[in-house]
């Protein structure tokens, strides 16, 4: 029903979900506030400059949200949350090579640091920032980093080899993968010329070369 204010627990925020209207008018707000944010950090992300992105008055804002931290803590959920689907669709692909798998993931993530996602900037800012108290933003990037990791680790172990079913492989790849998609986006955004798909060439031949040599040690024991 159209209005109807639903309380609905997101990484510890209490958040309110109003009709379709409403809806369009909270992602408008989210998506503006994690373009203003990912430009102008944590301290020059204000409400009124979040009010004159996203052509919303602030006490719609304050209807959503009941502060900044929050706004930006969902904002970054929201921001992660799509890109955890893009890569869910992306990994119901039938793999039949696990070496063109491997390949085409790092492919995909060299594309996808790329397109600068604002929510990776904005967390990555976030990350390194020392505060004596931590924002809430903070601490649901975190959380919302650490379920990416948990879904590439599963992704990996469902697709190596028998010998490697073993969960502790699949979390040591995806660790391996975010930071590799860390490093990827710092490299692009400072502009720093690479050839980036060569570079996920190299890690992706040597990964496939890593597991290859755990599968040889898993039947040697």
């Amino acid at each position: 029903m159209h209005g109807t204010i639903t309380p609905e627990k997101s990484g510890g925020v209490l958040s309110r979900q109003p009709g379709s209207r409403g809806a369009r008018s909270r992602l408008r707000l989210l998506e503006s506030t994690l373009g203003l944010a990912a430009e102008r950090g944590y301290d020059g992300t204000s409400i009124a400059e979040i009010s004159k992105r996203s052509g919303l008055p602030a006490s719609s804002i304050y209807w959503f949200f009941d502060n900044k931290d929050q706004l930006l803590a969902a904002a970054l959920e929201h921001g992660m949350a799509s890109w955890v689907e893009q890569l869910r669709e992306t990994s119901q692909e039938h793999v039949t090579d696990l070496s063109d798998a491997v390949h085409d993931r790092f492919r995909r993530a060299v594309e996808a640091a790329a397109q600068a996602p604002p929510f990776w900037q904005f967390g990555l800012m976030l990350s390194l920032e020392d505060r004596l108290e931590e924002p809430e933003a903070r601490r649901r990037f975190r959380e919302v980093h650490q379920g990416a990791l948990d879904f590439l680790a599963a992704w990996w172990t469902a697709e190596l080899p028998d010998a490697l079913s073993d969960p502790s492989y699949g979390r040591r790849l995806a660790e391996l993968q975010v930071a590799f998609i860390d490093a990827i986006y710092v490299a692009h955004v400072a502009g720093r010329g690479w050839d980036l798909q060569r570079l996920a060439t190299m890690v992706s031949r040597g990964i496939v070369a890593q597991i290859e040599a755990w599968e040889r040690d898993a039947h040697h024991d």
